[in-house]
């Protein structure tokens, strides 16, 4: 074999093998998307009676809520928290308009705060596979049943005025395929980069 016949011989070796990588990095992130997609996190938003507001997150799968973290705050300061995990109760007051029934046990417990978001889940939807945020049941949205709304209970029993969860941003699957694919490019590059030095001393 001739030195030429070796240098293509190695190049297209180099060739095959970095394309190997490329299509396992992409394999790799889509598989990584797929897994990040299994729960959610939701940004908590409303007021209440009198003006308290709901803030944080909530991580929810199809299974249910897998997580939180939330705050009631006045005025600036955070009265009470919610970490712990959930009771959570399906709902269909008149057969069409279901919801979940979320109660959280907060901090501090000398107060014994309860919090009771009713999460609108949407027309014959009896849990939250296939859920992607929207409204919380309060006095300005009815679609949850008359006498459905969100409250918590360490302070009057305040109702809420509205409320909302909306999906926190995470990494698209493009931008993770991006990555990965990037990342092969550039391996592709110098094992290129090494053929044609290694040709060129074949020449030598």
């Amino acid at each position: 074999m001739t030195k030429l016949e070796c240098a293509k011989r190695f190049s297209g070796q180099a060739t095959r093998h970095g394309l190997r990588l490329l299509s396992l990095a992409l394999i790799a992130a889509s598989a990584y998307a797929t897994v990040i997609s299994t729960t959610t996190t939701y940004y908590a938003t409303g007021t209440f009676a009198g003006g308290d507001t709901l803030s944080g997150t909530i991580t929810i799968g199809s299974l249910g809520i897998t997580s939180e973290d939330l705050m009631i705050n006045s005025g600036g300061t955070t009265l009470y928290t919610f970490t712990g995990a959930p009771t959570v109760t399906y709902e269909s007051p008149d057969t069409v308009h279901d919801f979940a029934n979320a109660v959280f046990t907060g901090a501090p417990i000398l107060n014994d705060p309860i919090l009771t978001l009713d999460i609108y889940l949407g027309v014959n939807v009896p849990n939250f596979s296939g859920y992607t945020g929207g409204p919380l049941c309060s006095n300005t949205f009815s679609s949850c049943g008359e006498g459905t709304v969100s409250s918590f209970s360490a302070s009057g029993d305040p109702n809420m005025g509205s409320g909302n969860l909306d999906p926190a941003p995470e990494p698209s699957t493009a931008a993770l395929l991006a990555f990965a694919g990037g990342g092969a490019l550039v391996m592709l590059r110098r094992m290129k980069r090494r053929a044609s030095l290694r040709r060129t001393l074949l020449f030598f």
